[in-house]
């Protein structure tokens, strides 16, 4: 043997390297085990205790626990639900124990737009844990079906309130995309898609506005119907007026629509004939692609939100119903039609402006005259091309001023007709609420919310007797969320807790109805407002004992699923970070304040209306526990 000594040592590398293989793999199996025992003590300590939570309470709290529990099959009558012990559901289905689960990982995401032109920008952003350890998520994205291109992996940058965003620039080519955002851990993901349009669909970037405002004037003329009916003849004659109006607003909104869509389709044609599109121009029309696709989502709701029954067949009630499909009209001019305007005449100004090299455009044995000289054609043809739409929004804007519109059959309808046909009653209402669940006589988790709305209370004119039958409404918002959860009492003393953090629902401190300058309505408050309610109520008012009794009826719109609070841990096992995320559901306002009115319903009554508090305490000392207490003022109008 020529070289032994290569040999031996040829040996002794493999086998030592075996050797190190085998140790490596066998401590990571240690690793993933200490990982997985310390996954399991974390989700067996917690659920154990949610399991203990949906128990029925002990003997000594049953009476008050089950009242609050209990399902009455008579909640929509009034005069049953005013001396019931039951609620109309059951807070415990809201949101409880029994709907929460410790999660693996924690991640949030969404993308806007989901659909805009080749080139343009797309914006992913989120929410996750942030910590020492995980400081970004990774994001892949899948091109369209039949591309030669990879999927492209990229990062975005956790901030410390475990927001992230990512701008998404690869937008060359049309078809549909996949994203993917993994949680830092890469337990957790979440998949979005959005579509990339060529030019050959620009002159339809307006066009689902316009069948959305057609839709929308059909509901509005079957109220304005309904309501006539129980009109005099004078007032009949006025609103149809008033309708005409709206009608001639409705289609000069369209006509808008129309010579964007024209604009934009002949803008396409131009990049399509070879010309290529300057950055600018691409960039602005993806702008007014955001626009409309906003005002979509927005038109959308209002339409599916206005189709719910009126609370009565009276005249008040259509007026109320017409009151808010008028109010819903309200966003297309007052929120957006201002915008879309800038959108469109920032087109041939920023083109002037731009110095950028035109999409499509091969420069580089080109000189900079010749490419200056592409931005000079586009600045003069974007012009040419966009003055028709300028000019039709600036006239629809100085047609309908700050009225909106269905501003004058809105003004008409609230303003004298519910004077005329109504006596109509509001106030404000103050309230809050606070749940509290324990577990071996510590706090596991505690939550509070605070809420300001406005009261409306309305009847005919005509109706008469020693008692008086109301409707109503109670709309408003929460203006404060508290949370707080404990979970370091329920895990095992070898688990230690890295990082907590509480999550609550997103609010704005004011009362949306009560401060609502532009006059949107329900309906657009709902989508504008977070953790919206607007209940409907009734009342009877004994003009012999001056006695008010309110009834809570039911929610037309409450708390979205998204109103939730959420508790985020971080453990360390075997040098792994795990990440733990709990969803902790909130009992809804019409819930809480619905069996909190149902026990304090009765107040005096005198000309001027009636003041009424009360309070609510249910399962002091159990393991769910729940307080409440308001104030309503109400006056006559």
């Amino acid at each position: 043997m020529r070289h032994p000594i290569l040999l031996i040592m040829f040996v002794c590398f493999t086998v030592t390297n075996t050797q190190s293989q085998l140790l490596k793999q066998i401590g990571d199996r240690v690793k993933g085990q200490v990982k997985a025992r310390a996954d399991r003590k974390v989700d067996d300590a917690i659920n154990k205790t949610i399991d203990g939570a949906t128990k029925k309470p002990a003997n000594k709290d049953k009476t008050d626990q089950t009242k609050i529990q209990q399902t009455t099959q008579k909640e929509n009558n009034p005069k049953e639900n005013k001396t019931a012990e039951t609620q109309p559901q059951s807070l415990q289905n809201n949101g409880t124990a029994s709907n929460m689960e410790p999660q693996d990982g924690y991640i949030r995401a969404t993308v806007f737009p989901d659909q805009t032109l080749v080139g343009a920008l797309i914006e992913i952003s989120g929410e996750t844990m942030f910590s020492t350890k995980y400081k970004d998520v990774n994001i892949s994205i899948a091109p369209p079906k039949g591309s030669t291109e990879p999927t492209s992996i990229h990062k975005a940058v956790i901030q410390k309130d475990g927001k992230f965003k990512f701008p998404f620039k690869g937008t060359e080519k049309e078809g549909d995309y996949t994203a993917t955002v993994f949680s830092p851990d890469s337990k957790a993901h979440k998949k979005l898609s959005f579509t990339i349009y060529d030019f050959d669909d620009l002159d339809e970037i307006g066009e689902k506005i316009k069948e959305l405002m057609d839709e929308a004037s059909k509901n509005l003329k079957k109220i304005v119907d309904k309501m006539k009916d129980q009109a005099a003849p004078k007032d009949k004659k006025e609103v149809d007026e008033k309708m005409k109006d709206a009608d001639e607003n409705i289609e000069a909104g369209k006509k808008m629509l129309t010579s964007i869509n024209e604009a934009c389709g002949k803008l396409g044609n131009l990049a399509k004939e070879g010309k290529g599109m300057p950055a600018s121009v691409i960039k602005d029309l993806g702008k007014l692609n955001d626009i409309f696709q906003k005002q979509e989502e927005v038109m959308t709701e209002q339409i599916e939100r206005a189709k719910h029954e009126p609370s009565g067949n009276t005249i008040c009630e259509y007026l109320t119903m017409l009151n808010e499909a008028c109010a819903a009209f309200s966003t297309f001019t007052n929120l957006y039609g201002k915008t879309i305007m800038e959108a469109v005449q920032a087109i041939p100004k920023n083109v002037a402006l731009d110095k950028g090299v035109p999409k499509g455009v091969e420069v580089a044995n080109k000189n900079v005259n010749d490419v200056l000289g592409k931005n000079e054609f586009w600045a003069k043809e974007s012009a040419k091309i966009t003055a028709t739409a300028v000019f039709d929004a600036g006239s629809l804007a100085t047609k309908l001023g700050t009225a909106g519109v269905a501003g004058d059959l809105l003004q008409y309808a609230g303003d004298y007709l519910m004077k005329k046909y109504c006596v109509t009653y509001s106030g404000e209402l103050k309230y809050h609420y606070e749940n509290i669940y324990s577990h071996e006589s510590n706090n596991w988790w505690k939550y509070t919310y605070d809420c300001g709305a406005k009261v409306s209370l309305r009847y005919p004119k005509n109706q008469s007797g020693g008692i008086i039958k109301m409707k109503g409404t109670i709309e408003g918002n929460a203006t404060a969320f508290t949370f707080g959860f404990d979970v370091k009492h329920l895990l095992p003393k070898t688990i230690t807790i890295y990082a907590q953090r509480n999550i609550t629902p997103a609010i704005i401190p004011v009362v949306s109805s009560q401060n609502d300058a532009l006059g949107f309505g329900a309906v657009a408050r709902a989508i504008a407002t977070p953790a919206y309610f607007y209940l409907t109520i009734d009342a009877e008012y004994n003009t012999q004992t001056e006695m008010i009794t309110v009834f809570y009826n039911q929610a037309l719109e409450d708390f979205s699923p998204l109103v939730s609070n959420k508790g985020l841990i971080m453990i360390i096992a075997a040098g792994i970070p795990i990440i733990k995320f709990i969803d902790f559901p909130i009992n809804k306002m019409g819930l809480s304040f619905g069996s909190t009115l149902k026990r304090n319903s009765e107040f005096k009554m005198n000309s001027n209306g009636f003041l009424g508090e009360g309070k609510m305490s249910i399962g002091q000392g159990s393991a769910i526990e729940h307080k409440a207490d308001f104030t309503m003022s109400v006056k006559k109008d």
